[in-house]
């Protein structure tokens, strides 16, 4: 899914669209949710919730190999996508 954004000035914004809701956010999740799901998809914070199962990432369960339990057992996550790296924007 390709990056929406502008070029020019110290205030160049990218986005991408969420795959569940459809919007475009400044950060999103990787991940992949259903059993055959080949490609990654990515996830605003707001989605997140119904695709891992989890109500959030700081309430996932840790096992003892130290990952999170994800209610969701096909739910793989992929990394965290920014507009501006190092860049923690607020929630949408």
């Amino acid at each position: 899914m390709p990056h929406k954004g502008r070029k020019g000035g110290a205030h160049d914004e990218r986005t991408r669209e969420c795959r569940v809701c459809g919007q475009g956010k400044k950060m999103l999740f990787r991940c992949k949710w259903r059993k055959d799901q080949r490609q990654w998809d990515f996830v605003c914070r707001v989605c997140w919730p119904s695709v891992s199962g989890a109500e959030s990432s700081r309430h996932a369960t840790l096992g003892s190999d130290g990952m999170a339990l994800i209610p969701n057992t096909h739910y793989r996550y992929g990394g965290t996508w920014k507009a501006v790296i190092g860049d923690v924007p607020p929630d949408d």
